[in-house]
Formats: structure tokens, C-alpha cells, sequence
């Protein structure tokens, strides 16, 4: 069961949220890793932009088929903590995930694609304890795709993960922040995204890449991804094309 932040904690964060408007983020995790081998800053953690930003929760599935899913979907978030309580303005909740850490590069990932963030939509669970975040993935390029539940280059793909702000039909805001999966991509920004497959063509979102021109920006503040940042986009897609590669000889001499 995952603990919820003290008093003192959410205290500390409203004292951060003060400075959001001096810088472009805040920096959410304690810095507990070793000093930057790289020498690259790291991607500070933006508030603004995951649970500051606060969007209309989504009409209602006017097919009854799709509003079934929906349904099914939000009951998969629901947990045991207490529900969550109305935020106003500056304010909001968060917990602390004890969830192992992924590698850096999780390459028994079940889909691991390049893409493009195109739309984000935050839901609510059924019993009012998760915000979850979906997202709206253009698929350029496929380096690994699940057997199963295969996937196209060029179509939209929804994948998911814990966390975002979320306005209510009523009125009633909920902001939901998790501290330990990594920040959430940003909408028009390119990734490498490793992701694990649910239900049907359900993806969650494990480790995630932000690929630019300057360096590889990793969603996830571990500082096992430093050596990473160092690389162009050609060398990161040919050191995980090669990590993929091997990863499925490994599997098939085992058998």
C-alpha cells in the first residue's frame, strides 16, 4: 500500500508551488543520487505543466460500448486510500510510490515506440482516490512491438500514467501528483516511450525519453540515466535497437 505525504510534506510543496511563477519548474524529488557524471543539468520537474494546469474532465462515451470500457478503466485505479478532497488553487495531492525502480532502459518492455504527444486528457478513478492521465501517442517509428496486441506507425496510440489536475462537470478540482514513476511527457514534445501492455490495446507508460536536438532528457530523476543525456538521438535509437536485439536472443536461447 503506497503512504500518503505528511502535513509537513504537502506544506513544503505549497511553499514550492510560491516559486512557480519565478521558474519554468519545481523540483519534486529529494536529491538523495550521486553528483551528475555527465555534467548536464537535470530536467527539473514541472508542476505547472502536470498538475497546475488544470483540464475539463472528458464528456461522456455517447456508445455504450466505449462508456462500459471507460468505466472498467476507472475502477482498474481505484485503491484503498481515502478519496480525494477538492484543491483550490495552488494546492494539491500526492503520494510517495514504493514501486521498484524501472531500469534505463527496460527493454522487455512489452511496446517500445518513437512518437509524438498529440492530446492529454486526465480521468478520474471510479472510487475518487487516482487522477490518471491519458495520452494521445503519434506513432513514428516501432523498435519493439507486442506479439499480441501489435500496434501501426502513424496511428494514434493512448497510453497512460499516474497523476495530473482534472476539472469536473461540478466544478470540483482534483490535482494528483506521484512522486517515484518519473514526470509526464509534455503535448508536441517527441519520445522514445517504453511501455507495458494491460487490456486489449491498454498501455501504461514505464520510462520515457524526451528526444531533442541537444541531448536525451529522461522522464525519470535516476541518476543511472545520466550516461544517457550525453547521447544524439541517432546514437540512443541505435544503442536500444542493438539492447532490443539482444534481449530477443537471449530470450530465445532460453527456450
Amino acid at each position: 500500500m503506497r503512504p500518503k505525504f505528511t502535513k509537513g510534506l504537502l506544506a513544503v510543496a505549497a511553499m514550492c508551488l510560491a516559486l512557480v511563477t519565478m521558474v519554468s519548474g519545481v523540483h519534486w524529488a529529494a536529491q538523495s543520487s550521486p553528483a551528475n557524471p555527465s555534467g548536464q543539468e537535470r530536467k527539473k520537474r514541472n508542476l505547472k505543466e502536470e498538475v497546475l494546469t488544470v483540464i475539463d474532465a472528458a464528456p461522456d462515451e455517447p456508445y455504450a460500448e466505449k462508456k462500459a470500457a471507460r468505466t472498467l478503466k476507472n475502477k482498474r485505479f481505484n485503491t484503498k486510500r481515502t478519496s480525494l478532497l477538492e484543491q483550490e488553487d495552488g494546492s494539491f495531492s500526492g503520494i510517495l510510490t514504493e514501486s521498484p525502480r524501472p531500469p534505463a532502459l527496460p527493454v522487455t518492455s512489452d511496446l517500445i515506440v518513437v512518437g509524438n504527444i498529440q492530446r492529454r486528457q486526465p480521468y478520474l478513478s471510479d472510487n475518487i482516490t487516482v487522477v490518471y492521465t491519458e495520452f494521445t501517442v503519434h506513432i513514428e517509428e516501432i523498435l519493439k512491438d507486442h506479439a499480441s496486441s501489435p500496434v501501426y506507425a502513424f496511428q494514434p496510440l493512448i497510453i497512460h500514467r499516474e497523476g495530473g489536475a482534472i476539472r469536473m462537470p461540478s466544478g470540483r478540482i482534483f490535482r494528483y501528483l506521484v512522486d517515484g514513476i518519473g514526470s509526464m511527457p509534455e503535448v508536441g514534445k517527441r519520445y522514445v516511450l517504453f511501455l507495458q501492455h494491460e487490456k486489449d490495446q491498454d498501455y501504461g507508460l514505464v520510462v520515457g525519453y524526451e528526444l531533442t536536438d541537444k541531448e536525451i532528457i529522461p522522464l525519470e530523476d535516476f541518476a543511472d540515466r545520466d550516461p544517457i543525456r550525453a547521447l544524439t538521438e541517432t546514437q540512443f535509437l541505435s544503442l536500444l535497437r542493438r539492447k532490443i536485439s539482444e534481449s530477443k536472443t537471449d530470450k530465445e536461447n532460453w527456450k
